[in-house]
Protein backbone atom coordinates (compact mmCIF):
# COMPACT_ATOMS: atom_id res chain seq x y z
CA UNK A 1 0.00 0.00 0.00
CA UNK A 2 1.24 3.56 -1.00
CA UNK A 3 1.49 6.48 1.78
CA UNK A 4 -1.10 8.64 0.87
CA UNK A 5 1.22 11.81 1.90
CA UNK A 6 3.99 10.60 -1.19
CA UNK A 7 0.45 10.45 -3.27
CA UNK A 8 -0.10 14.02 -2.41
CA UNK A 9 2.92 15.31 -2.80
CA UNK A 10 2.63 13.55 -6.41
CA UNK A 11 -0.60 15.29 -7.11
CA UNK A 12 0.99 18.69 -5.93
CA UNK A 13 3.79 17.95 -8.54
CA UNK A 14 1.36 17.21 -11.52
CA UNK A 15 -0.86 20.06 -10.88
CA UNK A 16 1.91 22.81 -11.08
CA UNK A 17 4.21 21.13 -13.64
CA UNK A 18 7.63 21.08 -11.52
CA UNK A 19 9.36 20.20 -8.61
CA UNK A 20 10.16 23.90 -6.79
CA UNK A 21 6.19 24.74 -7.64
CA UNK A 22 5.20 22.13 -5.74
CA UNK A 23 7.49 22.42 -2.98
CA UNK A 24 6.47 26.12 -2.76
CA UNK A 25 2.47 25.02 -2.63
CA UNK A 26 3.53 22.66 0.59
CA UNK A 27 5.59 24.42 1.56
CA UNK A 28 8.85 21.83 1.53
CA UNK A 29 11.79 21.54 0.33
CA UNK A 30 11.97 20.28 -3.64
CA UNK A 31 14.01 17.53 -2.81
CA UNK A 32 11.30 16.59 -0.09
CA UNK A 33 9.08 16.33 -3.20
CA UNK A 34 11.12 14.62 -4.95
CA UNK A 35 11.86 11.63 -2.40
CA UNK A 36 8.29 11.96 -2.12
CA UNK A 37 7.68 10.77 -6.01
CA UNK A 38 10.37 8.58 -5.67
CA UNK A 39 8.92 6.63 -2.21
CA UNK A 40 5.29 6.70 -4.57
CA UNK A 41 7.12 4.60 -7.83
CA UNK A 42 8.83 1.89 -5.24
CA UNK A 43 5.31 1.26 -3.63
CA UNK A 44 3.26 1.06 -6.91
CA UNK A 45 6.40 -0.54 -8.77
CA UNK A 46 5.64 1.83 -11.67
CA UNK A 47 7.94 4.91 -13.07
CA UNK A 48 5.78 7.92 -12.91
CA UNK A 49 8.48 10.62 -14.13
CA UNK A 50 11.41 10.57 -16.32
CA UNK A 51 14.45 12.29 -14.10
CA UNK A 52 15.99 14.91 -16.90
CA UNK A 53 19.09 17.33 -16.12
CA UNK A 54 16.80 20.21 -15.34
CA UNK A 55 13.56 18.77 -14.79
CA UNK A 56 11.20 15.85 -14.18
CA UNK A 57 9.05 15.00 -17.23
CA UNK A 58 5.52 12.52 -16.44
CA UNK A 59 5.54 9.29 -17.86
CA UNK A 60 1.96 7.86 -19.41
CA UNK A 61 2.21 5.76 -16.04
CA UNK A 62 2.48 9.21 -14.22
CA UNK A 63 -0.11 10.59 -16.29
CA UNK A 64 -2.45 8.33 -15.44
CA UNK A 65 -2.01 8.38 -11.54
CA UNK A 66 -1.79 12.13 -11.73
CA UNK A 67 -5.56 11.82 -13.03
CA UNK A 68 -6.55 9.54 -10.44
CA UNK A 69 -4.21 11.48 -7.81
CA UNK A 70 -6.49 14.52 -8.76
CA UNK A 71 -10.14 12.89 -8.31
CA UNK A 72 -8.92 11.76 -5.42
CA UNK A 73 -7.95 15.47 -4.30
CA UNK A 74 -11.16 16.78 -5.21
CA UNK A 75 -12.89 13.97 -3.33
CA UNK A 76 -11.35 15.11 -0.31
CA UNK A 77 -12.00 18.68 -0.74
CA UNK A 78 -15.54 17.55 -1.49
CA UNK A 79 -15.62 15.68 1.77
CA UNK A 80 -14.46 18.59 3.91
CA UNK A 81 -16.58 21.11 2.10
CA UNK A 82 -19.39 18.69 3.07
CA UNK A 83 -17.61 18.49 7.35
CA UNK A 84 -18.05 21.85 7.93
CA UNK A 85 -20.89 23.01 6.09
CA UNK A 86 -22.78 21.85 8.76
CA UNK A 87 -20.65 24.13 11.66
CA UNK A 88 -22.27 27.19 12.87
CA UNK A 89 -18.94 28.94 14.48
CA UNK A 90 -16.89 30.78 11.78
CA UNK A 91 -13.59 30.66 12.44
CA UNK A 92 -10.41 29.65 11.26
CA UNK A 93 -8.30 30.93 8.26
CA UNK A 94 -9.53 31.94 5.06
CA UNK A 95 -6.64 32.48 2.32
CA UNK A 96 -8.24 35.41 -0.06
CA UNK A 97 -6.32 36.30 -3.43
CA UNK A 98 -6.88 39.36 -5.39
CA UNK A 99 -5.08 41.81 -7.10
CA UNK A 100 -3.03 44.26 -4.73
CA UNK A 101 -4.81 47.73 -5.54
CA UNK A 102 -8.08 45.97 -5.03
CA UNK A 103 -7.09 44.65 -1.23
CA UNK A 104 -5.29 47.74 -0.39
CA UNK A 105 -8.24 49.74 -1.35
CA UNK A 106 -11.34 47.71 -0.71
CA UNK A 107 -10.86 44.91 1.32
CA UNK A 108 -8.24 46.10 3.62
CA UNK A 109 -10.09 49.06 5.42
CA UNK A 110 -13.32 46.68 6.03
CA UNK A 111 -11.23 43.96 8.08
CA UNK A 112 -11.93 45.60 11.28
CA UNK A 113 -15.88 45.48 10.81
CA UNK A 114 -15.09 41.64 9.44
CA UNK A 115 -13.35 40.80 12.60
CA UNK A 116 -15.38 42.62 15.31
CA UNK A 117 -18.33 40.27 14.20
CA UNK A 118 -16.35 37.33 13.51
CA UNK A 119 -13.61 37.08 16.05
CA UNK A 120 -12.20 33.93 15.35
CA UNK A 121 -11.92 34.61 12.14
CA UNK A 122 -8.25 34.94 10.48
CA UNK A 123 -8.22 36.40 6.71
CA UNK A 124 -4.99 36.11 4.94
CA UNK A 125 -4.51 38.15 1.99
CA UNK A 126 -2.55 37.33 -1.01
CA UNK A 127 -1.98 39.98 -3.50
CA UNK A 128 -1.43 38.09 -6.93
CA UNK A 129 -1.94 39.54 -10.58
CA UNK A 130 -3.18 35.92 -11.39
CA UNK A 131 -5.43 33.71 -10.70
CA UNK A 132 -5.09 31.60 -7.58
CA UNK A 133 -6.23 28.12 -8.18
CA UNK A 134 -8.96 26.96 -5.71
CA UNK A 135 -8.59 23.90 -7.16
CA UNK A 136 -5.03 23.37 -5.67
CA UNK A 137 -6.05 25.13 -2.33
CA UNK A 138 -3.79 28.20 -3.20
CA UNK A 139 -6.93 30.33 -2.33
CA UNK A 140 -10.11 29.99 -0.62
CA UNK A 141 -11.46 32.71 -2.29
CA UNK A 142 -10.21 34.27 -5.34
CA UNK A 143 -11.35 37.67 -6.80
CA UNK A 144 -9.92 38.40 -10.48
CA UNK A 145 -11.03 41.60 -12.61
Amino acid sequence: MFDWEDLRHFSTFCATGSLSAAARVLSVDHATVARRIASLEASLNLKLVDRRARAYVLTDEGERVGELAGQMAASSFALEHFASAGQQTVEGEVVLSAPPALLGSIIARRLGDLYQQYPQLRLRLVGSKSRASLARREADISVVL
